[in-house]
């Protein structure tokens, strides 16, 4: 039975009489001003009396409670002994008020009015952390979404930074702070949430192991339900640490680095806004805007140049088939190869010597090649477009038995072959190797 830890948990309920009865004191003493008679006087005596008595016992309980750990030493410092010199005052002051000291006694009133506010605000950094009195100021909501950046890039968004603490921050750390580490444990940071506290660490490898996870999903009426007071977690709060857990607990991996299951996936793009579907490749890759010279330049030597979206400067580019196209004018079009995403160069007398050239078009997702004069000798240079998804080499005299030209094309997704010369058995090697590629004939 711990009859001093009992005492000072009554000092929270305590602590609020001598606050009321000094600041009525106070009050009084203001409006009355000179006019006094001596059932006034008395009135005020009655009232500082008490005030000096409740703040002996509250003091006490104080002390009592301050022993029990849990509080940072430097706050709990000032908040303990500013509450005791406003109960050496509090006790000064019916003296001085009853043998007249004036100077004396409006000194103690305003000093004792002035330690009320240190002591209130020093108090409440104990019990609800530093920022406590400042934070509807900075407009936060007290849920676990308040935090999170305007940029809604998957993959800029780091799920530590983004995700998982602004819900540490709005539920636990009240009580796991670097002020107040109850148990031992500081969540202020990832290393030392890592390093847990008295009890040993709160993660482990498997969420339901993990004690922050059982905590958290405690009966709320059980006593190491956490938190303890305020609103708790909620099923998406939860969710989301409990999937953070599971791929390891890293502190620098982005959203998308994580790879967020489909009701993961649900809760961002429902609670954070954030879309974590597969994005297009021009659409997660940005390259500088082009020469509007080059693009005149270009589109009179018969090339059809086309933006593919207007927050972008990725182009498709075909030729028109009124203008007849010089080889040079395929080397020419290098000049904005960063830019090229869609390239038809479908029926323009291509052979196997022209496909180093097209090699050069990192950026190339969709290549049309058909109806040209390529034979298979020169698709391996098209091993170096590592972005390609979709090829098309249609009525094309191709006759290649081997696939080292299609394994380093891992980007690839639909292949055309219709009107070629590549023998059925060869097409069944494709199939065994590269089973979600779609082979068209």
């Amino acid at each position: 039975m711990d009859i001093t830890g009992f005492i000072g948990r009554l000092h929270p309920l305590l602590v609020h009489l001598p606050i009321g009865f000094l600041t009525l004191a106070l009050l009084v003493e203001w409006f009355m001003g000179k006019n006094q008679g001596k059932s006034q006087v008395k009135v005020i005596m009655f009232v500082l009396v008490l005030g000096a008595l409740s703040s002996i016992v509250a003091a006490l309980c104080g002390w009592f409670l301050a022993n029990s750990g849990g509080y940072e030493n430097n706050t709990l410092a000032w908040h303990r002994w500013l509450g005791t010199s406003i109960c050496l005052l509090a006790i000064v002051a019916p003296f001085a008020k009853h043998y007249k000291q004036k100077k004396s006694y409006r000194f103690i009133l305003v000093a004792i009015g002035a330690l009320l506010f240190a002591v209130g605000h020093f108090g409440g950094s104990l019990t609800h952390g530093s920022d406590y009195l400042l934070q509807p100021l900075r407009g936060d909501k007290g849920d676990g979404y308040s935090n999170v950046p305007e940029a809604k890039n998957p993959d800029s968004l780091i799920v530590f930074q983004h995700l998982i603490r602004p819900i540490l921050e709005q539920k636990c750390y009240d009580c796991h702070n670097t002020e107040k580490d109850m148990g031992g444990l500081n969540m202020m940071t990832y290393e030392k949430l890592i390093a847990g506290g008295e009890h040993g660490v709160v993660i482990e490898k498997d969420p339901w192991s993990s004690e922050l996870i059982k905590r958290v999903t405690l009966p709320s009426k059980s006593k190491y339900f956490m938190p303890p007071k305020g609103a708790p977690l909620d099923y998406n709060e939860i969710s989301i640490l409990k999937w953070w857990i599971e791929q390891g607990f890293d502190s620098i991996k982005s959203v998308m680095q994580m790879k967020p299951d489909k009701n993961i996936a649900h809760i961002l793009a429902t609670v954070y806004k954030v879309d974590t579907s597969p994005k297009t490749f021009f659409e997660r890759t940005k390259v500088d805007p082009m020469d509007e010279s080059v693009l005149d330049s270009l589109t009179g030597m018969g090339w059809q140049i086309k933006r593919i979206a207007q927050d972008n400067h990725f182009v498709e580019v075909s030729h028109r088939f009124d203008t007849p196209l010089s080889k040079g004018s395929l080397s020419v079009l290098g000049k904005i190869k960063d830019n090229i995403t869609w390239l038809d160069l479908s029926g323009i007398k291509l052979t196997d010597s022209d496909m180093d050239g097209i090699s050069k078009f990192k950026n190339v997702t969709k290549l049309h090649l058909n109806d040209n004069a390529i034979t298979g000798q020169g698709l391996r240079a098209l091993s170096e477009l590592k972005n390609l998804e979709s090829l098309n080499l249609n009525n094309n005299p191709l006759s290649v038995e081997d696939q080292d030209w299609i394994k380093p094309l891992t980007s690839l997704k639909r292949i055309y072959l219709w009107k070629t010369d590549i023998k059925p058995e060869y097409i069944e090697q494709i199939h065994k190797t590269s089973p979600e590629l779609q082979i068209i004939l």
